[in-house]
């Protein structure tokens, strides 16, 4: 895909807590889930059954914001033969894609069929044939999925260039 020999990926999950509260919580969260998966007859009672989920007030009033921050560098070679430097230029942007709805019930569905028809139309109009092996939806469908999800969903995505300090959402 041509990453550059830099590319440095990472991910962070923001709390609103001190970080003590925040490890002891996900610790917590992390003993519960375990348990439940090595004794699901001990804790069956307490996972969800089907119809546990929102109401669907609940699931119109939920919402999912994505924040992402990039560094790009572009370095330009000096002329051969002189004692210039070359020239390094770095541009930061920032990106916002917004759910404005929840993404854990209502549109996980509408994602994969999305997704699917999205599939489908591609295939079809490259003959049947997507080339690469096993792909992700983002490395096998590219920015048509993100163009699809902004055009059939209650969705939105901004990007925009951001000088000196990066802000945190």
């Amino acid at each position: 895909m041509g990453y550059s020999k830099e590319f440095k990926c990472g991910d962070s999950f923001l709390v609103r807590e001190d970080s003590w509260g925040a490890t002891l919580k996900l610790f917590k969260n992390s003993v519960i889930l375990y348990a439940v998966i090595l004794f699901p007859k001990l804790f069956g009672a307490i996972v969800p059954q089907p119809g546990d989920g929102p109401d669907r007030k609940a699931m119109e009033g939920g919402s999912l914001t994505l924040h992402g921050i990039g560094k790009m560098v572009n370095t330009t070679a000096a002329s051969s033969g002189t004692s210039e430097r070359d020239e390094i230029v770095e541009k930061t942007v920032k990106a916002k894609f917004r759910f404005n709805k929840d993404v854990s019930y209502l549109y996980t569905a509408v994602l994969l069929v999305e997704t699917g028809l999205l599939l489908v139309e591609k295939s079809l109009s490259t003959g049947g044939k997507i080339n690469g092996g096993i792909l992700t939806p983002s490395t096998a469908l590219g920015s048509d999925l993100t163009q699809r999800i902004l055009r059939e969903m209650d969705t939105s995505f901004h990007i925009e260039e951001i000088n000196d300090e990066i802000e945190t959402p």
